[in-house]
């Protein structure tokens, strides 16, 4: 898929640079975003030695770069509690994910679809999962959330903005599960509280959070 991008003139780019429009890329190239949920081991993890593991997305995304100049990493994670199948080095693995360009995005503490639970519940979760984020990384400006299977809390507008126990959130963007892409940041038709996204799982491989 990195190939695939790459040869089609996409250039990497984090949510929060879709959702305000700041898509900082060369001259007759496109930007893209590519986004994680749920901080799975698939993704990010680390052998004996500290070194990111090879077959991981990050991996991946290390060697193209080690042999394509000009490919720069960028993207967003959007962690659960637990970061990484809950290792002692998850909140570690935010950190490096933060220090190397990547977006830490709001994924809920829990990932229970949050239409599930009541307005107060919603809002708890929300801060918690931008607690997880925070715990680690306590100068990360969490901007953005992906919905839990794409599930919306009553009402809508909690997803972008509310305050529980005194702790208070704001997300400049919510990203839905999937179907198609996003439309320009700089067009009407672009809603930055219900932005698309395009599955990316390989064909015949389960995915829990698109089903």
């Amino acid at each position: 898929e990195l190939e695939r991008l790459w040869r089609e003139g996409y250039r990497l780019v984090k949510a929060v640079d879709l959702v305000t429009g700041n898509l900082n890329v060369p001259a007759g190239k496109s930007p893209v975003v590519l986004t994680f949920d749920d901080s799975t081991k698939e993704q990010l993890a680390v052998d004996a030695d500290g070194d990111v593991k090879p077959d991981t997305a990050i991996g991946i995304m290390l060697d193209f770069a080690r042999t394509h100049p000009g490919f720069e990493l960028a993207g967003t994670f959007y962690p659960n509690r637990e970061p990484f199948a809950g290792v002692a080095e998850g909140p570690r693995l935010l950190r490096w994910l933060y220090e190397h360009g990547f977006e830490l995005g709001n994924h809920t503490k829990d990932h229970i679809p949050l239409n599930q639970m009541s307005g107060e519940e919603a809002r708890r979760q929300l801060v918690l999962g931008r607690e997880v984020i925070t715990d680690a990384v306590p100068e990360a400006n969490v901007r953005t959330l992906a919905l839990p299977l794409g599930a919306w809390p009553t009402p809508r507008s909690i997803a972008w903005r509310g305050t529980w126990r005194g702790q208070s959130y704001a997300h400049d963007g919510v990203f839905l599960v999937g179907a198609e892409p996003a439309k320009s940041p700089f067009t009407r038709a672009f809603h930055r509280h219900a932005i698309p996204r395009i599955r990316t799982t390989p064909k015949g491989a389960s995915d829990p959070e698109y089903g």
